[in-house]
């Protein structure tokens, strides 16, 4: 029997925030790193059992969690990248198709090549990230693409920032915001490549 931490004791019962559905060739789990291990256990068994059933329309599986490290919420069984690793253990979620998105950190940066993404800076700053930008996902065409479109990487100066240097950043910034607006209100956003961008992943189907 496990004994709940403080945060856990007012918890609302796990099923709440759990769930996992199918959007065209993509499998996603989403669940709660807030609640004990052994809370969310059975249920992530039955996602990848659901993932089984539906291997033949399902290329590739999306985690989608919320806290990146063992901390404020989570531990260390239940934070996003112990969860994955946990769930590629089981039959239906291999390896090969599971990726990942964290949060909590405010940051948007590829945080294990080829699996894991943390997707966290959405205005909101912290003592380790300060940006802003808009991430992008496609598995069309036999691949699985992820890109990430860079508005700010500094929302908010340092203290060693001149002037001269906050200017520059707000003028990017406000440039490769009305850039991309402009571009998806007249077209879809894949068509949108010319502008500034990083390729966060792109993977052929196995």
């Amino acid at each position: 029997m496990n004994t709940p931490q403080p945060n856990q004791r007012y918890l609302a019962d796990a099923s709440n925030f759990e769930y996992y559905t199918q959007i065209g060739n993509l499998g996603f789990i989403s669940y709660s790193g807030a609640h004990h291990v052994d809370a969310i256990t059975a249920f992530m068994q039955e996602a990848c059992q659901w993932m089984t059933d539906h291997d033949d329309t399902i290329d590739w599986i999306i985690l989608l969690g919320h806290w990146a490290k063992a901390t404020k919420g989570a531990d260390e069984n239940t934070m996003v990248p112990a969860v994955y690793e946990t769930l590629v253990t089981k039959a239906g979620c291999a390896a090969k198709k599971v990726k990942y998105f964290e949060g909590h950190q405010h940051c948007n940066m590829v945080v294990a090549k080829d699996v894991g993404f943390n997707v966290g800076a959405f205005g909101k700053t912290s003592s380790k990230c300060s940006q802003f930008g808009i991430p992008y996902m496609d598995s069309t065409n036999g691949r699985l693409l992820v890109v990430y479109f860079p508005i700010s990487e500094q929302l908010v100066p340092k203290d060693t920032d001149t002037p001269a240097m906050i200017a520059q950043e707000l003028k990017g910034a406000n440039l490769r915001y009305t850039q991309l607006l402009a571009c998806v209100e007249s077209k879809a956003i894949y068509d949108c490549f010319d502008l500034d961008h990083e390729v966060w992943l792109n993977e052929t189907k196995a």
